[in-house]
């Protein structure tokens, strides 16, 4: 048996529609069911954020820092015998904007995967509570990189490898940081604009070719697509 129909909008605000139903009864409302609400509406919205990255992440890595790596490598060459192998592969040479460090891909590595994307998940959340204290807080993209003092890491520079067709440089994360990649690398140089990127793996088992390095950069970690 019904007693009593309160009309309520349940397209409309959440607030409208709990004030409507404690004026029926003439209950009190809490004081801070403004920070309740908030607090159940953004959850489901990080919920539904988080949903749609994980289907759109390809693989999860570190973005790295500004490096005129042509410039870095000029002088490593130099007064080395592959000057000309440099030669040939400097004209090819990423910008550092498309350079990265792979961690771990949806197909290739999924247990891996799974890690990265709650870390990185954890981290954005981090952001926004950040943002929302400053009230700066505006919607972003979830490839975005979680750039924080605490998402930074250093990456060490080894030494830089090459084949007829690649050339990577070889570098060592820190203490923690997992790799699904056999060997850490940046892809640096392609010969062939359509190689698959996934071919950089190949270098470091059938190229004994490399000129060692003692460098190092920042990266942050990133979702990409």
């Amino acid at each position: 048996m019904i007693d009593k129909l309160i009309p309520m909008n349940l397209f409309g605000d959440v607030r409208k529609n709990i004030q409507t139903v404690c004026d029926e009864f003439t209950w009190t409302i809490p004081k801070n069911i403004n920070d309740l609400i908030s607090n159940v509406l953004d959850t489901k919205v990080e919920t539904k954020r988080t949903s749609e990255t994980r289907s759109r992440v390809m693989f999860y890595g570190l973005e790295l820092e500004e490096v005129d790596w042509t410039k870095h490598l000029d002088d490593a060459f130099s007064n080395s015998p592959y000057i000309s192998v440099w030669n040939k592969f400097r004209c090819h040479v990423k910008s550092y904007k498309d350079m990265h460090v792979t961690l771990a891909t949806r197909n290739g590595h999924p247990e891996l995967f799974h890690e990265y994307h709650s870390k990185f998940q954890e981290q954005k959340a981090l952001q926004r509570k950040e943002f929302q204290k400053n009230q700066k807080w505006q919607n972003r993209s979830v490839t975005e990189t979680a750039r924080n003092s605490q998402a930074s890491v250093h990456i060490s520079i080894k030494s830089v490898h090459w084949d007829d067709y690649c050339m990577v440089l070889k570098v060592e994360l820190p203490r923690g940081l997992a790799c699904g990649n056999e060997v850490p690398h940046i892809t640096l140089s392609l010969l062939n604009a359509d190689m698959m990127a996934a071919y950089a793996n190949q270098v470091f088992r059938h190229s004994t070719e490399q000129l060692a390095l003692n460098g190092s950069c920042r990266g942050w970690l990133k979702a990409f697509t």
